[in-house]
């Protein structure tokens, strides 16, 4: 439908031409998975984008065309993208929607305000449902709100716990006040005073409850989105038992060869679970990826690691 729409509509002002000729169309799931409608996609996103300042330093925007989504105003980095742009890593965002689907139980961890949850938990439709895990109270709570206003209430849970290799325990999260994307599990305090150093009177710091995936003893699980910091590796080690026992089991994982992790045996140990290993390229499609890739590319570059049996 939607290349049927705007088949001829590249030459022209695309605004102008959604605002006369689209109307309230929305898109479909499918239009949003085709990676070739992505310039598309993202002019509509863009025209359809509103934003209404609410007290607290909070505000609600138009996400993707559709998704009421609370957004932080005090947020420097993620934020200002919904807000003006009305999206975010398209490439992934058709990653995801085109892998995710209807049906399964779909795994948001480190979900920030929610955007992944909310185009999953609309992916996997009234059939499947959505975990989200966001251990920031702020965020976990913005992303609640968002998942009951889009009346998602009923297949998405939203936990305000750190996913890793402990379960049971108190971790110390570090948040950067303008920047609550990068918050941080602090290791030491040596790690804690560094941070404090960086951020000054910006650093907040919260005990926030740890969990491992592999303690909720899940099935059915198809599409594991990580994106955690740094903390990819000890999430990894505390979800063997959900992968090996969930043969369906797709993740999309951020990998980062700079970050402090064993990455190349990381690398490794992916690699024998699920024999190939992939990335979300640029232009939203799945590619190859090699360690000598990592190597020489990206060093010190964020990939989108993509691990699927079949």
């Amino acid at each position: 439908m939607f290349k049927r729409l705007f088949g001829q509509s590249r030459k022209q002002n695309l605004r102008t031409y959604m605002e006369e000729k689209v109307g309230d169309y929305q898109f479909t799931m499918a239009d949003l998975a085709d990676p070739a409608n992505r310039t598309l996609i993202q002019a509509y996103c863009t025209s359809k984008c509103k934003v209404v300042n609410l007290l607290d330093d909070t505000g609600v925007a138009i996400v993707l065309g559709k998704y009421m989504t609370w957004v932080d105003l005090r947020d420097k980095a993620l934020s200002p993208h919904l807000m003006l742009q009305g999206y975010w890593e398209m490439w992934i965002t058709s990653a995801l929607a085109r892998l995710t689907k209807p049906g399964m139980l779909a795994i948001d961890i480190g979900a920030n305000l929610g955007y992944y949850t909310l185009l999953m938990a609309d992916a996997v439709g009234p059939s499947g449902s959505v975990i989200s895990f966001e251990p920031n109270p702020r965020l976990a709570n913005m992303a609640r709100t968002s998942v009951g206003i889009n009346d998602f209430g009923s297949r998405v849970t939203v936990r305000e716990e750190a996913v890793g290799q402990i379960s049971g325990g108190q971790m110390t999260l570090a948040i950067p006040r303008a920047n609550p994307q990068n918050a941080l599990i602090m290791q030491s305090e040596v790690q804690k005073q560094g941070f404090k150093n960086v951020h000054g009177d910006h650093a907040q710091f919260v005990q926030v409850k740890s969990i491992t995936l592999d303690s909720l003893n899940l099935t059915n699980v198809g599409m594991v989105k990580i994106d955690a910091e740094g903390a990819e590796y000890n999430i990894w080690c505390g979800m063997q038992s959900t992968i090996d026992s969930n043969p369906s089991v797709q993740i999309c994982m951020e990998f980062n060869a700079s970050r402090d992790y064993p990455w190349e045996a990381f690398f490794l140990e992916m690699q024998g679970k699920f024999k190939q290993i992939s990335h979300v390229d640029f232009d939203g499609r799945i590619k190859p990826l090699t360690l000598e890739m990592v190597k020489t590319e990206r060093p010190n570059g964020d990939w989108m690691i993509y691990l699927a049996r079949g």
